[in-house]
């Protein structure tokens, strides 16, 4: 939303604001009742706070789930089922932990594990790929390509200097 000066603001902090506002106005009017008012506030203020760490918890707990299972096939809706979510949730969780939708975060993940392996003695291309959950070695081969400016073979060859 829009304040009356057509600043944007997000939502949850704007309530977090007018509830502190109200909070020192309350303690420093000194008004009937105002210390009942006061803890009212303070205890709103506390219950906000803690479903923000909940919430946060639960976003740790997807990433690392996905951090952990990144070579499987995975959705939005196969997540959402393994943490009792419904998908579009699911969904703006991972964005709002990692700034990207979930296929993007998967395949960063992928890519990284797959230029770790690659730097190693005696792996070729094709294990790579399936390793690290890609279909085949040609979509491996082109995402890799994309996100390190350089081929998997490349890599391989070069034990892992990109140069």
């Amino acid at each position: 939303g829009a304040d009356d000066n057509g600043a944007f603001y997000r939502q949850g902090a704007f309530d977090t604001e007018r509830l502190m506002r109200d909070l020192v106005d309350e303690y420093m009017m000194c008004r009937v009742n105002s210390d009942l008012a006061a803890k009212g506030l303070l205890m709103t203020l506390i219950a906000k706070a803690s479903r923000s760490i909940a919430k946060d918890r639960r976003a740790d707990e997807i990433i690392a789930y996905i951090n952990s299972h990144a070579s499987e096939k995975m959705t939005y809706a196969s997540l959402g089922a393994a943490f009792g979510y419904h998908p579009n949730h699911t969904g703006r969780l991972v964005r709002n932990a990692v700034g990207m939708p979930l296929h993007a975060y998967v395949m960063k993940i992928r890519v990284s594990r797959a230029l770790a392996l690659l730097s190693e003695e005696g792996r070729t291309v094709t294990e790579t790929a399936e390793i690290c959950g890609f279909p085949d070695s040609a979509s491996f081969s082109k995402r890799f390509k994309a996100e390190t400016g350089v081929t998997p073979a490349h890599v391989r060859r070069h034990k892992g200097n990109m140069i």
